[in-house]
């Protein structure tokens, strides 16, 4: 009796007394899977801790701050909701926290000393300051705005409405105040880029699949994260992409990677939410040349890169210093 064996649009017929279709068989898979393969990566690479002084937190509610190779200072959230969707350390060591239902300030000493609520229906991503005494932020919602606070006066001082479709919780992810005064935003709502003025005008924009991180290079062009396809890219003034790395490549399943932070060397850090690291710096020439695989600190959503720029709050955004 004749058998017969199909792999796509191959097949094979053996026939009695002949040899074995098998063989020809696992050829055709090893031959046919093989050029669609992979190797990943092995992880950890680099000197762990040591490699960089970093500010980390994430989605497991913790902020650390790392310096020396030691977890020098840490602090949890204790929010019933939420978790930590963007930080910043400021040269007070205080620390400036987005944790989706609101923000706030906590001290070295690990205390409480600024708090802003959101309304019920609107959501905080993304926040930063601007010298000691501001905060800026996000909110999500109907309608979503840019807000600045005094903390000493309590006073909102400006806002102005962003644009913004679909649900609250997928508006807007990262902001960042850039070297020029200006405001960019990564809105994955709009599959858009979008840099503001202090007055909410628009100046420029570039489309990019679903931002999440975004970060002004020195060179003047814009680092970005689409979420959507897992890649990091580097777009231009005119929009052009002429740099991108895919982060599906070195994993075996997909990171779920969000955030995107340049370094001072010019390579990119960029964060792992699912897999075996929870940071991987990536070189211009797309090789894996660190990674961070440290129980003790989580899943890193927000990443702050220390002792090698001025302190975070040393911004403008337009005229308010």
């Amino acid at each position: 009796m004749n058998s017969k064996f199909h792999f796509g649009a191959r097949s094979w017929t053996r026939r009695p007394g002949t040899r074995s279709a098998y063989p020809a068989l696992l050829l055709c898979l090893v031959t046919t899977l093989l050029p669609h393969a992979h190797a990943a990566t092995t992880f950890p690479v680099g000197n762990g801790l040591a490699q960089h002084d970093l500010f980390v937190g994430g989605e497991d509610r913790d902020v650390h701050v790392i310096r020396g190779g030691k977890i020098e200072w840490s602090w949890r959230l204790t929010e019933k909701r939420g978790g930590v969707k963007d930080a910043a350390l400021l040269a007070t060591g205080d620390v400036l926290i987005a944790f989706q239902y609101g923000a706030l300030q906590v001290s070295p000493k690990k205390e409480i000393v600024w708090r802003y609520d959101a309304p019920e229906g609107f959501e905080v991503h993304t926040l930063g300051a601007i010298g000691r005494d501001r905060v800026w932020l996000i909110q999500n919602g109907a309608p979503a705005k840019w807000m600045l606070f005094n903390k000493v006066s309590g006073e909102r001082e400006r806002e102005f409405i962003l644009p913004a479709k679909g649900s609250v919780h997928t508006q807007t992810r990262r902001a960042r105040i850039t070297p020029d005064g200006t405001l960019l935003v990564a809105h994955m709502d709009l599959d858009e880029l979008r840099e503001y003025d202090a007055d909410g005008k628009l100046v420029w924009s570039a489309k990019v699949p679903h931002p999440w991180g975004v970060a002004r290079l020195p060179n003047g062009n814009t680092l970005a994260f689409d979420e959507t396809h897992q890649l990091a890219v580097e777009v231009t003034r005119s929009g052009e992409r002429v740099w991108e790395y895919d982060m599906n490549k070195p994993f075996e399943k997909r990171p779920g990677t969000q955030s995107v932070t340049p370094l001072p060397n010019g390579n990119v850090l960029l964060n792992v939410r699912f897999g075996p690291a929870q940071l991987v710096e990536v070189s211009r020439d797309k090789q894996i040349v660190w990674s961070l695989s440290e129980p003790r600190i989580g899943r890193c959503a927000c990443v702050q890169v220390l002792g090698s720029a001025s302190p975070v709050e040393n911004v403008h955004f337009g005229p308010i210093r």
